[in-house]
């Protein structure tokens, strides 16, 4: 630490004795010339000047200690004990527990079933400044507090050390953990959450409600409360974090907040119609906002049939399809927009000419005959999928066709960009010295 003093403890030797030092928040009570006796031991007493009252519950205790022992395998210790009251005694708890001795006049005054939560450790930190962090362990969460009794000892072991050890600590601090382990907005985990950042910012939709605010506490022995402060402005969420029997303790308590970025949510653009032909399935794109789904149905958009910036639409119906923008975070709806789908009607198929048969090396006419109807124009494929025009006109002619052969024809109608299903045309080639047909 930046200080310049702490405490120093040291083991000496009484007429070859070893007496570790120690120092307690209570009260020392020598009982036995035997190092190992129990009556050798410090505990709380029910005197006013020797007890420490505590209340509370302590998540861990941190300490910063040095060491400055001879043998090596040696350790020092440091006890700390919450218990509850005990009337009518002089020792409330002792450490260590009675074991054949203990503290004169204590009467019924055992250990069992008196503590609340310890916090023990032995170490050796070889000359080096260590900061020591304990959890405490609470061995009766429904007990309550009424005393702390802390027992630091030069060695874990009475009347083991060595004349002229050392433990040297300082700054003992008492952790109340105020931190949240979780933040979720909507049952969604906040952007960024960490527990040690307090303040965050969460779009809120425009004109909407504050989002359900959920969170779990890093200690068992937290709570917290929710607090909303509505603003047209600036809006605001505050999350209070307080210690069980340390509430609004200025230094303990921890403020999360989150700050409300008031969201617009712009509607997709879209065309405000489009045409489609029978039979063939159209696809509508729209521009979607920054941080936003497009949303799709032909009913309420809310309840989307689709999602993305786009929709396929296949049927052959006239009909309106709707989109909206959702926010991805904010979980807002921006207004609709509405495409009108306009379906053309189904174009007939072209009626197909005779089949016809030919000599080999002959000249091949394909005709089709188009459906009644203005502007339309005849399409010859190689094949019933390809997608190369061969030519428009009523007929195809191949010269020198040498095996039977099949062409497609469809009707197309170039005003509106659509075309009708294919009819396969075939002329046969007759095997050599055959007569053709007339």
């Amino acid at each position: 630490t930046s200080g310049t003093s702490c405490v120093q403890l040291i083991c000496i030797s009484v007429a070859g004795v070893k007496a570790n030092g120690g120092l307690t928040c209570g009260r020392f009570n020598a009982g036995s010339m035997k190092p190992s006796n129990t009556s050798n031991c410090t505990y709380t007493s029910s005197v006013s000047g020797f007890n420490h009252p505590l209340t509370s519950y302590p998540d861990s205790v941190y300490v910063w200690t040095k060491t400055s022992i001879s043998e090596s395998s040696h350790k020092a210790r440091f006890n700390i004990v919450i218990h509850k009251y005990v009337p009518g005694v002089t020792a409330m708890y002792q450490d260590p527990a009675p074991n054949g001795g203990g503290v004169v006049n204590t009467s019924t005054a055992v250990n069992t079933q008196k503590e609340v939560a310890t916090a023990t450790l032995n170490f050796n930190t070889s000359g080096q400044w260590v900061q020591q962090k304990v959890a405490f362990n609470y061995n009766d969460y429904g007990n309550e507090p009424a005393y702390v009794l802390a027992t630091f000892s030069t060695n874990q072991t009475a009347g083991t050390g060595t004349a002229g050890d050392k433990l040297f600590f300082d700054d003992i601090v008492l952790i109340y953990n105020t931190r949240l382990a979780s933040l979720k907005a909507n049952n969604v985990a906040i952007s960024g959450f960490n527990p040690d950042i307090t303040t965050y910012t969460y779009p809120l939709c425009e004109g909407a409600d504050f989002p359900t605010i959920t969170f779990t506490c890093q200690s068992s022995h937290a709570t917290a409360t929710i607090t909303h402060n509505p603003s047209s402005a600036e809006p605001y969420t505050t999350i209070r974090v307080n210690h069980r029997n340390q509430e609004n303790v200025q230094g303990v308590y921890k403020d999360y907040t989150i700050n409300y970025q008031i969201t617009h949510v712009a509607a997709p653009s879209v065309a405000s119609s489009v045409n489609k032909c029978y039979g063939t399935p159209v696809q509508i794109n729209a521009t979607i906002p920054e941080g936003c789904t497009g949303y799709w149905s032909t009913g309420d958009p809310s309840s989307p049939q689709s999602t993305g910036s786009s929709y396929l639409y296949n049927g052959n119906e006239n009909t309106t399809i709707n989109v909206l923008s959702h926010h991805n975070v904010a979980g807002c709806n921006s207004s609709v927009s509405s495409v009108s789908i306009n379906v053309y009607p189904q174009i007939a198929a072209p009626t197909p000419a005779a089949t016809t048969s030919i000599c080999s090396g002959s000249t091949a006419t394909f005709s089709a005959a188009l459906p009644t109807g203005e502007n339309l124009q005849l399409r010859w494929y190689e094949t019933a999928t390809s997608t190369t025009v061969l030519g428009t006109d009523n007929v195809l002619v191949i010269d020198n066709l040498t095996a039977t052969t099949t062409r497609y024809a469809s009707t197309y109608n170039p005003a509106t960009g659509c075309e009708s299903d294919r009819v396969a045309v075939t002329v046969y080639v007759k095997d050599e010295g055959s007569t053709p047909d007339a």
